[in-house]
Order: structure tokens, then C-alpha cells, then sequence
């Protein structure tokens, strides 16, 4: 069992606050007092940059984002004390981005027209036959075209921010020191000592698993990205496409660790993936639904969140089944497995062995009803 992570939402909550589904928010209860703690701030009113014809100055990053990404931040008593008490030795904060290749149209060409210090995380035969798939770290500046790029909407093909390719970082230490630091974290080490690739700059999972860093299950892998204070803050939007602020709160040193992809957090993301599909073919069918009749899509995307456990419990994982029972829910709901035909669909639930004979005996039950109801 993943403790701490009770996926229901309870009936006196918001449906619609995405915070509510998963573990490490307040409702979750808070962590152990010695455990290490990730502070999560979410940044508001986030919106993407348009083109900005005609205007000048450009702005480089939306209003909301820029105290975060290029802000520079009071040096903290550990890093006066490691300048040797001169605070004008201390570096600037660097800001840097995690880019995944494979979400940029000409990714290589439009870094090296970028005029920004770039690089490549794999190295060697990995960089030779990945590198316009890979991971690459770029040090981001204020007023750079590419880093505009990044948080412009268009239709242009050099316009990235519907592409979400990466994860933000700020950082004292050089563009060399975060390739060497981020390099370790491609592959991580399961209980069982095997080797996996793990993608930490992608979005969905696994920037929502970076934002809940300070619960039980994803401590172990999260807290080790930050190398022991090296790196001050993450910047990324979560799977909820919630822009948040992540970084070190707490009284102790942070510790250095080697991040452990315990069982506890494969199930975990598992659970996350499982969610987040779930959330693509909500919106899909509720769109859908929405072509043949008026319903207000906010509250039918609430409900269907409200039945999400029922319908994964039930066996529903495939995509054409869960698009199904999604619209019947909407078109023939609310609780249209336990209350359509007087609990029929109920019937047929408990009854079929499988999730497809489900779907099959519930679309001969609808027909047989329509062919009644002429």
C-alpha cells in the first residue's frame, strides 16, 4: 500500500481543485517534523506571451513569472558564509532550462541561433545517436529571443509554450556545474539495484512528482535533484498546468542523497499517469458532449473527476472505454452506472467478468432501450 495516498475526493471538497487528488497537499496532512521540506509556492495568474507585434520593449517572460525566473534574491546566511562574509563574491542567480529535443522543431538549430550557453546531457554514443531527442540544458537570459521563445503562444513552430518542453531551475553555480549535477539524475538506481532512464524535466508526471517532493513516497527521489542546496529553486508547471515556485524550506542542511525510485514511487506514478489520462479523455469527452448538447463543461469535467476511482476500479484503463463511459455519464448521468434503467448498468458491472464484456453488454442495453423508446 502507497500510505498517504487516498485518492478520493471527500464530498465537502472542491471537485474541480486538482490539489485535493493528491498526497503531499495540506489535506494530506503535513510532513514529519524531521523530514526534509520542499516549499511549494504556486505562482498565479500565469498567462502565456503572445507575439507582441508592434510592441517594444518585448517582454522575455509573462509578468508573473519574472520575479521567480529572473529575480535576484538576497544572498542566504550559508552562502555570505561560504563567500567568506564578502556578499560581493557571491555569484548572481543563474537561470536555466531543461529542455526535452523531441517536443522543439529543430531543436540543435535553434540552439545554436539562440546565442545562449547550451548543452547536451548525454554524452559519447547516447548524445551521438540521441541528441535531437535528449535532454539539453540552456542557461536562459532576460531579453533573449529563444528564452521568449519559450513562453510565447503561436502557431509558429518556434513558439513553444503549448509544447511545455521542460522544467525552469535557478542556481548560483555555472552552466558547467548543472550539467555535471543533472547528468547523474537520466538514470536512477530502483530497490532492486536496476538501471532506468527517468525523464525528471517531463511533464505531466513528473514535474507534478518534483512538486510533492516533501511527501512520504517522493522524497526519496525528489529532495537528491536539489544537490545539497546546489540548486536554489525549480520553476516548472505541474500536470495541472499550475505554475509553481519549489524550493528548500527548512532548518537543516539539505541533505545530499542518491535518489532511490522505490516501489512506493512507481506505484505512485503510476497513479499519476492513470490520473492524468484520465483528465485528457474527460476534457476530450466533455468536449465532445458539449457539440450535441449544452451542459456546463466546468461541472461536467467536476463530475467526472467526482467518478474517476469508480470507473478505473471497474477495469475501464483503455482509452476507447473510458471515452465511452465518460459520455454516458454526461449524457445519461449523474451516476449513470447506478441509476440508469433503475441500476441495470449496476447489474451488468457486478455481473461481466471483464471490463470489454462491460462495455459490450451496457452498448446492447442502450440500444435495446432506444429501439423501446422508438
Amino acid at each position: 500500500m502507497v500510505t498517504g495516498f487516498q485518492m478520493n475526493i471527500p464530498q465537502d471538497q472542491d471537485s474541480d481543485d486538482p490539489w485535493t487528488l493528491l498526497p503531499g497537499s495540506a489535506a494530506a496532512g503535513q510532513s514529519e517534523p524531521d523530514r526534509p521540506v520542499l516549499q511549494v509556492d504556486t505562482i498565479e495568474g500565469v498567462e502565456p506571451l503572445d507575439t507582441q507585434i508592434g510592441v517594444f520593449p518585448k517582454k522575455t517572460v509573462p509578468d508573473a513569472l519574472h520575479d521567480a525566473l529572473f529575480g535576484q534574491p538576497e544572498p542566504t546566511a550559508a552562502e555570505i558564509k561560504a563567500a567568506g562574509g564578502d556578499p560581493a563574491a557571491i555569484p548572481p542567480m543563474q537561470t536555466y532550462a531543461i529542455l526535452d529535443a523531441a517536443k522543439v522543431t529543430n531543436p540543435l538549430e535553434l540552439l545554436e541561433r539562440s546565442g545562449l550557453e547550451h548543452r547536451c546531457l548525454f554524452k559519447g554514443a547516447a548524445y551521438d545517436e540521441l541528441k535531437n531527442v535528449a535532454p539539453w540544458i540552456v542557461r536562459l537570459e532576460e531579453g533573449n529571443a529563444f528564452t521568449r521563445n519559450l513562453f510565447t503562444r503561436s502557431d509558429a513552430h518556434w513558439h513553444h509554450w503549448d509544447k511545455e518542453p521542460g522544467i525552469c531551475v535557478r542556481s548560483r553555480g555555472t552552466l558547467d556545474d548543472m550539467w555535471k549535477h543533472f547528468r547523474k539524475f537520466t538514470r536512477v538506481q530502483d530497490e532492486d539495484g536496476n538501471w532506468l532512464y527517468w525523464r525528471f524535466w517531463d511533464n505531466p508526471v513528473n514535474t507534478t512528482l518534483i512538486s510533492m517532493g516533501s511527501s512520504g513516497e517522493a522524497t526519496e527521489l525528489v529532495v537528491p535533484l536539489f544537490g545539497g542546496g546546489k540548486i536554489a529553486a525549480f520553476v516548472l508547471r505541474n500536470g495541472f498546468g499550475q505554475w509553481q515556485h519549489i524550493c528548500w524550506h527548512g532548518r537543516a542542511a539539505l541533505p545530499q542523497k542518491k535518489p532511490i525510485l522505490t516501489h512506493d514511487v512507481r506505484r505512485l506514478m503510476r497513479r499519476l499517469r492513470q490520473i492524468f489520462e484520465f483528465e485528457k479523455l474527460a476534457r476530450v469527452s466533455t468536449c465532445k458532449v458539449a457539440e450535441r448538447q449544452r451542459i456546463d463543461e466546468a461541472k461536467a469535467m467536476a463530475s467526472l473527476r467526482s467518478r474517476r476511482d469508480e470507473f478505473l476500479s471497474l477495469g475501464f484503463w483503455r482509452r476507447d472505454h473510458l471515452a465511452k463511459i465518460c459520455c454516458w455519464e454526461l449524457m445519461l448521468g449523474p451516476d449513470f452506472i447506478g441509476r440508469f434503467e433503475s441500476g441495470r448498468v449496476k447489474d451488468i458491472m457486478l455481473e461481466a467478468v471483464t471490463p470489454e464484456v462491460r462495455i459490450s453488454k451496457t452498448e446492447e442495453l442502450l440500444a435495446t432501450v432506444a429501439q423501446e423508446k422508438g
